[in-house]
């Protein structure tokens, strides 16, 4: 973590003068803080890892050569962790998910905070976790980033309705994990 003497400021400037030091610090306190990011659009750890060692070479490369002050660090970083996630996502597709052309047919969608609200973070966590991939994905854009389902098409290069069967297929599954937790009354 970055300590409390050092201020956020001060080392994303040491690290624009490609202080090492700075950036195994920045590196650390980036993978404490968002870390999690990387896992909602990955299969596993080492997948997660490796999306965000490209992020990270991603962020440290725009703070060495951007001008510009970064306002919010860890919006930034989320931000370039969220695309890099979905970009290593596309790279590992079979052709027959752009083909795809699945529709369905409702598009009324309700919030799912009440259910989570009984759960604790890690539940919750391990529940979005055992999601299969593709589900996964499109759940964490639209439920946790907040995408509509036309961004979510745009992004993962994928027919808009097939986005909502998606997510409509992670809230089935979801009910019946919810359901295996013991959590009966809820509106997904």
């Amino acid at each position: 973590m970055i300590y409390r003497t050092m201020g956020l400021r001060s080392v994303l400037l040491n690290c624009k003068n490609n202080s090492l030091k700075d950036q195994k610090i920045l590196y650390e306190y980036s993978f404490t803080e968002l870390f999690h990011v990387c896992l909602r659009y990955t299969q596993n750890q080492q997948d997660a890892e490796e999306v965000f060692n490209l992020a990270m070479l991603k962020i440290f490369q725009y703070i060495i050569t951007d001008k510009n002050e970064i306002q919010n660090y860890l919006g930034f970083c989320a931000r370039i962790l969220r695309l890099t996630g979905i970009d290593y996502y596309k790279g590992s597709l079979s052709p027959v998910l752009y083909n795809s052309s699945l529709v369905y047919e409702n598009d009324t969608y309700n919030s799912v905070d009440q259910a989570f609200e009984a759960l604790e973070v890690e539940d919750i966590f391990a529940i979005i976790q055992s999601l299969p991939h593709k589900e996964r994905i499109v759940f964490s854009m639209f439920e946790i980033d907040g995408f509509s389902h036309r961004e979510i098409a745009l992004e993962l290069e994928i027919n808009e309705n097939y986005s909502k069967w998606l997510l409509h297929n992670a809230k089935k599954l979801l009910k019946v994990k919810m359901i295996q937790k013991g959590i009966k009354s809820y509106n997904l």
